[in-house]
């Protein structure tokens, strides 16, 4: 088996925020600043190309080409050598990398499953026959991955036999290039499926546990009805996710009924991200929503020009990346824009929370920029 040149020694990035100066407070009420912590470079990347931040402190990546990336998410400095995932002309990775227990699983545009160890090099691969648009699901030894063409898979992850498989039996001929990854609370799978469903899976043997509709269709034609969910987010007794062209909606996670579901007036993406208390929604004309998260009542929306990223609740704002390189954060409360940092001149395609931490969130941008941020309220 090939090995990998980690044991030579390790490469160092340099960091510092490339210069650029903290955000300034936009109203007199919210003293609210965004500072660059650390940057560095992580290569091309796919709008769906997003960080994973690991259990041992590292944020992983993979870019277009296949270039893995671990840095340490306190320094910015590369923890490792990159890695280079097999790579064809043509056949970039489009979604990003589930990254665990020495483990990088990651799917090329043609559907091919490649999982590495940090060490030893390719441990297998598999042609899946469908594209996948969410990143792998590493967890206690085991790898699940969902594809477009309906089927949730699990795989051991070491070798890569197949544990057990589900199959829809709905059928959407027409997808979206939304983001659609798998989420666990450590015993059940959340997944979204064809024409607008949520499922939930026992871990262990991919027993359904329960289904239910984000949105029935209601268009006449194939493009009309296109209802392909999102990434759920799970957080109290709630997993709720968004379907295209249909709006929000929440369920009770243990028993899956639907609690309640908001209609979007957009007719593309949205996608979420909670406090805890309030639920929030970006879409793709640009407008950031605050929903109760117990009854789906609108609390407020603004208007943003060319919004990109899912939004991201930290230390009382929501944060979201536009087109344009730029971070806009708004207070939870009111909706009121506060602060805006511009990073660089290419979009901002993900942000997200670092793990424990209600002030720190990474921004990765689409030529490869990867910022750590810290958010003062």
């Amino acid at each position: 088996m090939r090995r990998s040149n980690l044991l030579f020694p390790l490469l160092m990035l340099a960091v510092g925020g490339c210069g650029i100066a903290p955000s300034e407070p936009l109203s007199p009420d919210h003293s609210a600043t965004i500072r660059v912590q650390w940057d560095a470079s992580v290569g091309d990347m796919s709008p769906l190309l997003q960080p994973t931040v690991t259990r041992d402190g590292h944020i992983c990546t993979v870019s277009a080409n296949g270039r893995v990336s671990y840095l340490n998410a306190e320094t910015g400095e590369h923890a490792r050598l990159e890695i280079n995932l097999p790579h064809e002309r043509n056949d970039d990775y489009i979604a990003g990398a589930g990254c665990a227990e020495d483990y990088v699983a990651a799917v090329s545009g043609d559907g091919w499953l490649r999982v590495h160890h940090i060490v030893n090099g390719l441990a297998w691969q598999k042609d899946l026959k469908s594209r996948v648009f969410g990143k792998p699901l590493i967890a206690k030894g085991k790898l699940y991955i969902l594809g477009l063409d309906g089927r949730l898979l699990a795989f051991t992850l070491r070798r890569g036999r197949e544990l057990w498989r589900y199959v829809s039996p709905l059928e959407n001929l027409v997808r979206t290039p939304l983001d659609s990854s798998l989420v666990t609370d450590g015993s059940t799978i959340y997944g979204g499926i064809d024409n607008g469903a949520i499922i939930a899976l026992d871990q262990a043997n991919g027993r359904v546990l329960w289904e239910n509709t984000v949105s029935l269709p209601s268009g006449n034609n194939e493009i009309a009805n296109i209802l392909d969910v999102t990434t759920p987010i799970l957080f109290g007794n709630l997993a709720c996710a968004t379907a295209f062209q249909s709006g929000v909606a929440c369920f009770n996670s243990n028993s899956g009924e639907r609690l309640w579901h908001y209609l979007l007036p957009s007719q593309r993406r949205a996608a979420l991200s909670s406090d805890g208390s309030k639920l929030f929604a970006t879409d793709a004309d640009g407008i950031v929503y605050a929903f109760n998260s117990r009854n789906g009542e609108l609390l407020w929306r603004q208007k943003t020009d060319n919004v990109l990223s899912a939004p991201v609740a930290v230390n009382g704002m929501v944060l979201v990346g536009d087109t344009g390189g730029s971070i806009y954060a708004y207070s939870a409360d009111s909706g009121e824009l506060v602060t805006l940092l511009g990073l660089s001149g290419s979009a901002i395609i993900d942000v997200q929370r670092m793990p424990g931490s209600n002030e720190n969130i990474l921004a990765l941008s689409l030529d490869g920029n990867l910022y750590h941020l810290h958010v003062q309220n």
